[in-house]
């Protein structure tokens, strides 16, 4: 839960660079496992726009792509993951 305030924190300063570790972290990606471990829609979210923050719109596109793929019947999912690429300019 900590580790989660902090990365909340450093994501609303747009610090993302200090939040994608962390975030990385609780989502269970590391080295070996590209893929995160958990379907924390929140978490997701956030790692989705520090990878866009930090430039890795690649990235953040995979775990979206996963999370729609959890959730293929939720507009709100859609429509959210949308103003999130659309922030970063990436259409």
């Amino acid at each position: 839960q900590a580790s989660y305030n902090l990365a909340a924190i450093y994501s609303s300063q747009n610090q993302y660079k200090k939040a994608l570790p962390l975030l990385e972290k609780m989502a269970g990606i590391s080295l070996k496992n590209s893929t995160p471990n958990i379907k924390d829609s929140a978490l997701l979210f956030n790692l989705v726009k520090a990878y866009l923050g930090t430039g890795k719109n690649k990235r953040a596109s995979e775990i979206a792509d996963l999370m729609e793929k959890n959730q293929p019947d939720d507009p709100r999912l859609s429509f959210t993951l949308g103003l999130v690429f659309a922030e970063a300019n990436e259409y």
